[in-house]
């Protein structure tokens, strides 16, 4: 595949439109701290680096196939994430900390980063009591008829002065029209950062705290097609990379310490962290003044991951897939385990068999089953380029209603282990599940990821695991969840209004709800830090390592385990445990 072209669509000085348009590519690429040089493979091309090791493009698609890109290079085709969705600020021991005299930490002077589905900035919650807003700024992502933030060429940017004259005028959204209809933004925005409600019982974990929100756009109609996804909320990797690299230019603007919430998550990926984006939060977790939490998403008991190994007495072993009369198509994730080299075979559930496809390095295929009219396509990836592993990446179209049987060969003398990842729940039909699936191993990326805090969620109100929570550890054996947090049936403000004009409140479930709690927790922390500890922009590995000392953990289990993590959130804890003698960072 040819990359150093110039397309002959969009004006290579027109980026915005590139950014948008259906007709271009969106690719990750290694930077490699050459950004110069970069620049000069890539001339006419819209080039956007984040950081020494990574940066985005655009290329007009023409005749570029996904399948054969994916082949070559698996990283560089943008992934698609899905959202991952009082008395739990009490359990968490937020409220302590809160009321506590000495302490009194409320979130001031600390930004929150939060990347969901957008914010309802007129919501009292997030205003000080003069009715002024506590939000910086929101990027929205989705309209463009306003001013894209510096640099980044799409979207709109709203700031502080123009939301406080929105929230001035008789018809806020004729000055700042960014809306959240999803209402999953403005609830989490609420559980991590909202004010003091007294008359609805209601507080966030840091009340004093500002916010920077940025708004995701929908993924492109050719990704959502390559990845066979028909569903309302669906985002790109890229634009969560954008969205990441613009809360680093708002914590450098403001000159203020940041704790970014991440809603987001996919089973795309090797479940061990390595990533692009996961990679990226790894770095960005370890600048001073950075805290990232994402949750461990909610895949726990969907049946989409499977485990399996190949013995050496066997020919193949086969993995059974039900295939929903409604699915449309799917894709389909195998990652071995090196050393050892893995084939795979189909058989249908008409019987059509297609025997082992020999593992060819840089190989991909297309297999019809004429009795059925579903088609396979194949791409062998001998050796991913961040991870070091074998993908094989299987990309159903129609599949008939049924079992699918998987046949997995393997070469070498061992045990032969691999994993499998059909779609995040939200990506594939409720019938479409593997038949002997693996509940352990379930964690959504980039919750793998060793830097940001994974997150999983429990019942406060019953101490109970949250049965949808996805599972650890990775497939490397990193330790995740982190820590666990509640998020089944957490009270948040919604996005609707009673009829006399104030706004409603409503529950939530899910890990992400968790992770706002988290993040809440670590803004707290960081206020800590820097006002009374005099620790200068303390980092996300600290203030990880800190929420773990401080975590409740229950005898009956051992520590750390795939279900709790480390245990449950107690920010109060944490600071009990700051004053034992033998404490230590």
């Amino acid at each position: 595949m040819d990359m150093n072209r110039v397309g002959e669509g969009i004006p290579p000085n027109n980026c915005k439109e590139r950014i948008l348009s259906n007709d271009y590519a969106d690719y990750i690429v290694s930077n490699n701290g050459d950004a110069d040089g970069l620049r000069s493979f890539f001339q006419g091309e819209c080039v956007k680096v984040l950081d020494d090791n990574l940066a985005l493009v655009n290329l007009e698609r023409l005749d570029i196939d996904l399948m054969t890109v994916i082949t070559q290079l698996y990283y560089m085709v943008p992934k698609c994430y899905g959202p991952m969705d009082t008395t739990s600020m009490e359990e968490s021991g937020i409220l302590k900390v809160q009321n506590q005299p000495v302490l009194s930490l409320r979130g001031r002077k600390i930004l929150v980063g939060i990347i969901d589905t957008g914010i309802d900035y007129r919501n009292p919650l997030f205003q000080y009591e003069d009715g002024s807003t506590r939000i910086k700024a929101i990027w929205d992502q989705t309209i463009q008829s306003g001013q894209p933030p510096e640099g980044l060429e799409y979207g709109s940017e709203y700031s502080e002065a123009m939301i406080n004259q929105a929230l001035q005028s008789e018809n806020p959204l004729e000055i700042v029209p960014s809306v959240d209809t999803n209402g999953h933004g403005t609830f989490v925005s609420g559980i991590i950062a909202g004010g003091k409600d007294e008359d609805n019982d209601f507080t966030g974990a840091a009340p004093q705290a500002e916010l920077v929100v940025v708004k995701l756009k929908q993924a492109k109609e050719y990704l959502k097609e390559f990845y066979a996804i028909d569903a309302e909320e669906v985002y790109q990797e890229t634009d969560i990379m954008m969205a990441i690299h613009y809360m680093r230019l708002q914590a450098a603007k403001f000159d203020q310490s940041i704790c970014i919430y991440l809603g987001m998550g996919t089973n795309s990926g090797d479940h061990a962290g390595k990533g692009a984006l996961s990679e990226y939060l790894n770095r960005v977790n370890l600048f001073p003044g950075f805290f990232v939490a994402v949750p461990v998403g909610n895949e726990g008991n969907a049946r989409h991951h499977y485990y399996g190994r190949v013995d050496a007495e066997e020919d193949y072993h086969t993995v059974e897939i039900n295939v929903g009369a409604e699915e449309s198509g799917f894709v389909l994730e195998l990652w071995g385990e090196t050393p050892y080299t893995y084939a795979v075979g189909l058989e249908s559930p008409f019987g059509e068999i297609i025997e082992r496809v020999p593992p060819n390095f840089l190989y991909h295929q297309d297999f019809n089953f004429l009795l059925e009219g579903a088609k396979v396509e194949i791409s062998y990836v001998l050796v991913e380029e961040l991870s070091g592993k074998q993908l094989i990446f299987l990309r159903f179209q129609n599949p008939t209603e049924g079992i699918w049987r998987i046949r997995v060969y393997a070469t070498g003398n061992g045990q032969n282990e691999f994993h499998m990842w059909l779609p995040i729940r939200e990506f594939v039909s409720d019938n479409t599940f593997f038949l002997e699936p693996e509940p352990d191993t379930t964690l959504t990326e980039p919750s793998s990821a060793e830097g940001p805090t994974g997150t999983t969620a429990y019942n406060h109100t019953t101490d109970s695991l949250y049965i949808e929570a996805g599972r650890g550890y990775t497939t490397i054996g990193g330790i995740k969840p982190d820590i666990t947090a509640p998020g089944v049936n957490v009270y948040g403000p919604s996005i609707e209004r009673t009829p006399d004009g104030n706004y409603r409140y409503t529950r939530r479930s899910g890990t992400s709800i968790a992770t706002a709690h988290v993040v809440g927790a670590a803004a707290l922390l960081m206020e800590w830090a820097e006002t009374r500890a005099d620790i200068v922009r303390m980092n996300g590995v600290k203030v990880k390592r800190y929420l773990i000392r401080g975590a409740n953990r229950r005898t009956d289990l051992n520590y750390p385990n795939p279900q709790w993590g480390y245990g449950t959130l107690d920010l109060y804890g944490t600071f009990q445990q700051l004053q034992q003698p033998d404490f230590n960072e």
